[in-house]
């Protein structure tokens, strides 16, 4: 089974899952958060967008703001929008469980 059961099955190069895509966005807020006290989390939260961007390869708007998102924050430091993207995450997730 699945890290979390809520797999899909696609011809993309990884199976997409949106909760997994909101536990690696959720981890990069974070990480980015937590680099405000001090602590050197860039690389691994560039890996959780980038984790987060693979995992949503079945959601194309959703995977090209994050995939965006990272680019932006790794190559210019601007931070992602946490609003607009968990937006998208929950009305995919609403959408994927009713």
């Amino acid at each position: 089974m699945a890290c979390c059961g809520h797999k899909k099955k696609t011809g993309n190069t990884r199976t997409s899952c949106i909760a997994c895509v909101q536990k690696h966005v959720g981890g990069a807020e974070v990480l980015i958060t937590e680099m405000r006290d001090g602590y050197k989390y860039m690389t691994r939260a560039v890996g959780e967008l980038y984790q987060a961007e693979d995992e949503a390869q079945d959601w194309q708007d959703l995977h090209n703001l994050i995939r965006e998102s990272r680019i932006n924050y790794q190559t210019k430091l601007i931070m992602p929008d946490w609003k607009v993207l968990n937006k998208m995450i929950v009305d995919i997730l609403i959408k994927e469980t009713t």
